[in-house]
């Protein structure tokens, strides 16, 4: 499966928050050097990418090719805990079920672990 490990920094909170609200469904894809969100709007595909190298990048392990679609609600309910995430996990398994993976602190010393898992939309129209 692929693994991507971000860092939860302003920078990419502010990029995901722009992805376009009014859309049904968020496209995932991943190839070897990069991970996009592609969003369709009227004036075209609505894209952010985050590449290999990037500063907010710890992990990324990359085996095979995605690409996705999910429903919007989905994905935004998975980011929600961003603000307050100090890393950020996505995962695409072998059936293409995606697992975003918050790491939080919690009070005293301690940190935890909140997950998210969306299927992918099967109703593609390409």
């Amino acid at each position: 499966f692929n693994k991507i490990i971000l860092q939860a920094d302003d920078s990419f909170k502010e990029a995901i928050s722009s992805i376009d609200t009014g859309s049904d469904l968020i496209g995932l894809e991943i190839k070897q050097n990069s991970m996009k969100f592609i969003t369709e709007t009227t004036f075209g595909d609505d894209i952010i990418e985050v590449t290999q190298d990037s500063k907010i990048v710890d992990i990324f392990s990359y085996t095979t090719p995605v690409r996705n679609k999910y429903k919007a609600s989905f994905i935004k309910q998975g980011l929600k805990p961003l603000s307050f995430s100090q890393k950020m996990s996505m995962q695409v398994d072998s059936r293409d079920f995606l697992c975003i993976q918050h790491r939080v602190l919690t009070e005293g010393e301690g940190q935890a672990f909140i997950e998210f898992y969306c299927v992918p939309d099967t109703e593609d129209s390409d």
